[in-house]
Parts: C-alpha cells; structure tokens; sequence
C-alpha cells in the first residue's frame, strides 16, 4: 500500500495577458504538476494591475508555504510586493516563467517554461533574496533610468503580447534613434556625479540573458550601482553593443560600485524610472536602498 503525501497548501497567481502565448499554456496542467511536487494549489487570476499584490498577502497571511507567480517580471514583483508586505511570514515566492522576457527565472536559473518550472519544484529549496526600495515601493531585480525607459514608454502592450521581444526591440530602435540624453544626478557613497543613464541593480542580467551589472548577486546585501555619462546615438550603441559582449568597464564614461547605504537619483524636471520592467510614477527624486527584511524565493540548492 503506497502512503499519502500531505501537500502543502499554495496559491497561484497569473496574468491573463502577459506573454504572446498564454493562450496556449494549459493551467490544469500545471496545477498538476504543482501537485506532483508537493503544493495543493488554488489558482487565483489578476483583475488589474496591483491586484496581485493583494491576493499574495492575503495568502501568506492565511499561512500558505508558496504563491507562485505565473506571468512575466511585473506579476513576479507584485507577488514579491503582497508577500513582503505581509510580515512577518515564511511564505516563499515560486516563479513560473509566462513573460515576454522572464529574466527573474534566468537569473535564478529555472526552466524557461512554466510547466517545466511546475515540474521542477519538487527540487527547489527556499533561498534568501534581497529586497530593493524605490521610494519604498518594493523590487527585486533592478531600478533604472534614461533610454531604456524611454523605450518602455513607447513599446506597445497590443504589439508586445502579440509580437514579444521583436515588440520591445523595435520601440528601444526608435527610443535611441530619438531620444535627447538629458542627465540626471546621482549620489552615492557619499559622493555626487552626473549620468545619462543610470541602473541600481540587485541581478546581473537585464533584458533577458543580457549581463548588464555582471556579477551582481541577488543574496550579498548590497545593490550594485551601474552609470553611463556619453551623450549621443554614436556613444549610447558603443556602450550597449560593449555591455552586450561583457568587456571591461574600461571607459571613463562608465563607472560601476557597489553600493553602501542609499542611493538618490535626481534630475532637474520629473522623469520617469523602471522598476523590474514596469513604469513608475514621475518624480523629481529616487532614493533607492536595501530593505532590512529579504523574502524567501523558491530555487535550484545553490551550487
């Protein structure tokens, strides 16, 4: 006679319009895969955007061991948000890839696909993950701002879950192609400079596989601080195309550190930043730092 396992109770949380094909995903499926590796899972839909921030902290205080996000990067951060919020908790996050680019998936090094994601759990383990604030607005991955949010502006949502990454790539062409560089002042380590573009970054990778901040970590308690002063079409495509085949940061235009305590963004007229690929609201000042509380995120033992 084979024994019962008792499951683990679990919820999970998924976008209906992220990603150009989730029509095509079968959620049963999953949910019996989820089943398979130990999680008896109620499956809740988003409604609106912040929606699934509410539904993750409401299950984490009823006490669940896992909400797992079915979705791209901006459901995975409102989930890591509604568990965050709920303190204290020993609720974990579990990442189940449906985006256009999932780059919180790459750089915990899951599946790409959610089934396959909801298969693999059987295998993952909490592990520690350090938590950004934007103006107190939780994060993961990265806050930045200049040419990358102006693309982020003009990519179309219609286009992007249609066409994914080819979506956002021809709106990063006509951002660069139009963009006027102004700059921004940043401040940190206590000390003051100017930046065109500037990342503070808690994962290495940025847009997919690309190795923006190369090396950043994710569980070392500090953020990594990435700036760009170059001005220009001609400079912007030298350090995009330099960041892409990972050279040195040898350029007196581009400075990187690691961070020790706040960093403040600042710039003359509002400006727009991204925070782990979504829009934030316009300000005059950012002040980016390390919550003293990391979440639980669900992932391969570390080697």
């Amino acid at each position: 006679m084979v024994e019962s396992v008792a499951l683990r109770p679990a919820a999970l949380v998924f976008n209906p319009k992220a990603g150009q094909r989730e029509r095509s995903r079968s959620l049963e499926a999953i949910l019996r895969a989820l089943a398979k590796s130990g999680y008896d899972t109620e499956a809740v839909p988003t409604q609106a955007a912040g929606h699934a921030i509410e539904i993750a902290r409401s299950a984490a205080q009823r006490g669940v061991a896992a909400v797992f996000a079915l979705g791209g990067d901006g459901t995975a951060r409102e989930v890591a948000e509604g568990l965050w919020l709920a303190k204290p908790n020993s609720t974990a996050l579990g990442i189940l890839p449906g985006g256009t680019t999932n780059v919180l998936a790459r750089a915990l090094g899951l599946p790409s696909e959610p089934l396959a994601a909801a298969r693999a759990a059987r295998d993952y383990e909490p592990r520690r993950f350090d938590v950004g604030l934007a103006n107190g607005r939780p994060f993961l991955m990265m806050v930045s701002v200049g040419l990358d949010v102006e693309a982020l502006a003009l990519t179309n949502p219609r286009l992007k879950r249609r066409f994914g990454r080819a979506a956002v790539g021809f709106a990063a062409i006509r951002a660069w192609w139009s963009y006027e560089y102004p700059e921004f002042l940043i401040t940190a380590n206590g000390e003051t400079h100017r930046a065109t573009f500037a990342a503070v970054s808690n994962i290495e990778l940025y847009g997919g596989d690309f190795k923006l901040v190369p090396g950043a970590k994710f569980d070392d308690g500090k953020l990594d601080l990435l700036t760009f002063s170059g001005r220009g079409r001609g400079p912007m495509l030298k350090f995009g195309l330099d960041r892409a085949r990972e050279r040195r940061f040898d350029s007196a235009e581009v400075q990187r550190q690691q961070v020790e305590g706040a960093v403040t963004i600042s710039a003359e007229m509002p400006f727009l930043a991204q925070v782990d690929g979504d829009l934030c609201e316009s300000s005059d000042r950012l002040e980016i730092r390390l919550a003293e509380r990391a979440l639980s995120v669900l992932a391969a033992p570390a080697a």
